[in-house]
């Protein structure tokens, strides 16, 4: 199972798939089952994509089925209650916390399924049904209605539908003819700690890195306290095939995989630390988010400039955005429609005549913006709702201090390239012979295309 950067799973499901892949090891060693995974599609941590975790733990064909449909090989759209698979299809069927999101009216029924499609084994894991993890997740549902005013849904089926007895699932499968064994796993404890840290970053997606950082950890710190109690999590490992005592030989063997830790070389040890310093920037960073200031070069005013700013100030962001208006141009209608229509707006201006040198004035200009990324664009310019949001991201993930985008004709580049030390006076004083804005936004481009972030 992958632990190295590009992280795509939480902590939790990173157990439940651990105790998979122990289960399709011990049991088929050297071949390559054909497995199942009911409920298996798992989105991105964007949103913006799905993958299938089972592909990362079987050796060979695996296939998905769930209610929501993607165009994907080997994904079956189905019900869990009624699965459109011909009997004995699989050699494993597994349904990861699956069971306890379904009507309890309809369990039974559930659980018949899994044993039918299977030709040997049957994993199924869920919350363990007791007090404390009832009271774990009535304290996590209370958490995130009280820092954003939603209902988690998950563990409010959780609630409505009620949690699967251990007695209950056995009973069912043996009904069904088959032999099985059952434990648990996963801390509590660490499961309502680290629930509890991830939802105080929930709904930033600038921010994936620090719920990766959080997944990845505690991924890396599984081991024998994990098998400690108080539980989160219970499996059960049933098998038309195989006798109750391979079944818990099976499950012994599981557990001691699962406690297992394996030394580092000190070049993982060093991918470790770097992960910790990304990690303390990115906390740094959600605590006192970064700046964005929006130059709009203005030379007209009028609708144009009207139209422009509407849609600056209506941006999705998930920063600090500052939205000024440079007039290029002096234009005293400008300055009146500022104080008029947008007195939340920096206004500056430019002085053409102005003695001071041109490094002088733009640096005592840019002092009083307070970005510590700069957007400059034209007044014509409508950008969509979440183009800043896009440019601050692309500018974050690469190398390059400035990003020129052509179709827009803006300029979006880090505040610390106008230091002394990065300003070439000659290179802009021989470019911009008039101030207009594709002659500013040419001479920036040229004075500071080179340049790389510090």
């Amino acid at each position: 199972m992958n632990k190295e950067h590009g992280f795509d799973w939480t902590f939790d499901q990173y157990q439940r798939y651990a105790v998979a892949q122990a289960a399709l090891e011990f049991f088929f060693k050297e071949e390559n089952p054909l497995v199942l995974d009911v409920g298996g599609i798992s989105p991105n941590r964007r949103g913006d994509d799905f993958w299938f975790p089972v592909r990362k733990i079987a050796r060979g064909e695996s296939w998905v089925l769930d209610v929501k449909y993607v165009k994907e090989q080997g994904f079956i759209q189905g019900d869990a209650v009624q699965l459109p698979v011909r009997d004995n299809r699989f050699d494993m069927v597994m349904a990861l916390d699956v069971i306890e999101h379904i009507p309890s009216a309809k369990r039974k029924g559930m659980m018949e399924e899994l044993c039918r499609v299977s030709r040997d084994l049957v994993l199924i894991s869920a919350p363990e049904n007791t007090k404390e993890v009832k009271e774990a997740e009535a304290m996590l549902l209370e958490q995130v209605w009280k820092l954003y005013r939603i209902i988690h849904v998950q563990l409010e089926e959780h609630r409505r539908y009620g949690l699967p007895g251990t007695g209950e699932i056995s009973g069912i499968l043996k009904s069904s003819g088959f032999f099985e064994a059952d434990f648990s796993y996963g801390s509590l404890e660490s499961w309502m700690f680290i629930q509890s840290l991830k939802h105080s970053f929930l709904f930033r997606p600038d921010l994936q890195a620090i719920h990766e950082m959080i997944d990845w950890f505690a991924a890396q710190r599984l081991g024998e306290a994990e098998l400690s109690p108080p539980f989160i999590r219970h499996f059960w490992i049933a098998s038309k095939k195989r006798e109750e005592a391979h079944l818990k030989a099976g499950v012994k063997w599981i557990q001691i995989q699962l406690k297992r830790t394996n030394e580092k070389s000190p070049e993982d040890r060093q991918k470790k630390l770097e992960r910790l310093r990304v990690f303390s920037r990115e906390l740094t960073r959600a605590f006192f988010p970064e700046k964005v200031t929006a130059v709009v070069l203005a030379e007209s005013g009028g609708e144009k400039l009207r139209d422009c700013l509407m849609h600056l100030l209506s941006q999705e962001v998930y920063f600090d955005l500052e939205v000024s208006v440079w007039n290029i141009e002096g234009n005293p209608d400008i300055e009146s429609m500022m104080k008029t229509l947008f007195p939340q707006v920096t206004y500056l201006s430019w002085e053409a005549n102005n003695p001071r040198g041109l490094r002088e004035q733009m640096l005592e200009l840019f002092c009083q913006l307070k970005g510590d990324y700069i957007l400059f664009l034209g007044e014509e310019v409508l950008l969509p709702r979440d183009e800043v949001t896009r440019f601050y991201g692309k500018m974050r993930e690469g190398s390059e201090a400035l990003l020129f985008v052509p179709e827009n004709q803006c300029v979006f580049m880090r505040r610390d390239i106008f230091s002394r030390e990065h300003w070439d006076e000659k290179i802009v004083q021989r470019k911009i012979q008039k101030m207009k804005k594709k002659d500013i936004l040419s001479a920036l481009c040229e004075c500071f295309k080179q340049i790389k972030v510090r």
